[in-house]
């Protein structure tokens, strides 16, 4: 049976300071059928690889889960995209997602977090980074045009459109 295994930095963003073994993690491990198998909050990276071992789990995917303001939304077309970031076009990496009447569905972060975020979510043992998302681009819609999602003092919002802030 494949598994996902979906990690979510927790605030305060130890990562993003160069201390990533201090980082800690809400975490939920799902199981192909859509059903949790286990999950946590608060945990450390050892703690999860502990759970995937305990479970004996091999090559689960990762889907890692950046804070939504890390990366910027718009709609585009490729060669339109600097004309809509306040940042250098070299310095951003671009992950272009489906096209619409609109254009291209387009996510943009500073090349360097990206860098961060990656060997963040990367080498886990027994897992193999399959993705990473902004993590309000992943709030379910169901038939809402809009879905928010609201934790702590911060607001996770999704549209139909496919924008989220």
């Amino acid at each position: 049976m494949s598994y996902r295994l979906y990690i979510q930095p927790d605030a305060p963003f130890h990562a993003l300071e160069g201390q990533i073994d201090q980082q800690c993690y809400s975490w939920a491990l799902v199981d192909a059928s859509g059903i949790f198998q286990a999950r946590g909050q608060g945990d450390t990276r050892d703690t999860i690889e502990q759970t995937l071992s305990q479970n004996d789990l091999d090559g689960v995917r990762v889907v890692g889960l950046v804070p939504g303001d890390e990366a910027w939304f718009c709609f585009a077309l490729p060669f339109a995209v600097e004309e809509q970031l306040a940042q250098d076009i070299d310095s951003v990496h671009l992950a272009l997602g489906e096209h619409s009447e609109r254009g291209f569905r387009v996510a943009a972060i500073d090349r360097q977090r990206m860098a961060i975020w990656f060997e963040v979510f990367e080498s886990w043992s027994g897992a193999h980074l399959e993705s990473i998302y902004p993590d309000a681009a992943l709030l379910p819609l169901g038939e809402s045009v809009w879905s928010i999602c609201l934790q702590d003092d911060v607001a996770l919002v999704s549209g139909a459109g496919g924008e989220w802030f």
